[in-house]
């Protein structure tokens, strides 16, 4: 019984994800798309290091994301730094200036492209969901979000942004065998 009440419980946080999967595609990279004119194809500036605090001590790794150019919202270059399990450092870099404009932290990674304004950070991932049904109590998953920002004036602003715990809360909760409290005797 407790096997079937799993398996009724995945298929609901599925149907639960598919509308998470199908919000993705409504809030969806195309649905913010940068112009085509708006590409950046020159050669990129170099990073500003002493743009944004503490950039100097990741020299190595933003000077060699700058140079591969831009990868994000037409002429900006997002570069990922892994910082421990779960955790990516990402940061924001004009390609036309070489300044940093943000930094911002992931935990299951980021997804954008080169001709959106929408980055998602920690993406839904359907593994990742399978094994949040499998342990919802492990305290790695009270910590996820999935936020959606959009690049507006050279600032990541959110325009969404939903727990992973929520899914728990659309969850069956099974009918115990015993009741809650002891049952009362009259004599």
């Amino acid at each position: 019984m407790l096997n079937f009440l799993k398996s009724i419980a995945f298929v609901i946080v599925l149907t639960g994800a598919a509308e998470v999967y199908a919000d993705s595609t409504l809030v969806g990279l195309d649905n913010y798309a940068v112009p085509a004119e708006d590409i950046f194809t020159d050669t990129p500036a170099p990073v500003d290091l002493n743009s944004y605090e503490g950039a100097a001590r990741f020299k190595t790794k933003l000077t060699q994301g700058a140079q591969a150019g831009p990868n994000y919202a037409g002429h900006y270059t997002i570069v990922t730094i892994g910082c421990g399990t779960q955790c990516q450092d990402n940061w924001l870099i004009d390609a036309k200036t070489g300044k940093i404009l943000a930094r911002f932290q992931s935990m299951i990674g980021i997804t954008y492209k080169k001709n959106s304004f929408l980055v998602i950070i920690n993406p839904p991932d359907e593994t990742l969901l399978n094994s949040y049904m499998a342990n919802p109590d492990a305290p790695f998953w009270s910590q996820i979000k999935t936020i959606y920002q959009i690049l507006k004036d050279d600032q990541l602003e959110t325009i969404k942004q939903m727990k992973w715990t929520d899914f728990s809360k659309s969850l069956p909760q099974p009918k115990s065998s015993q009741p809650n409290s002891m049952p009362t005797t009259r004599n």
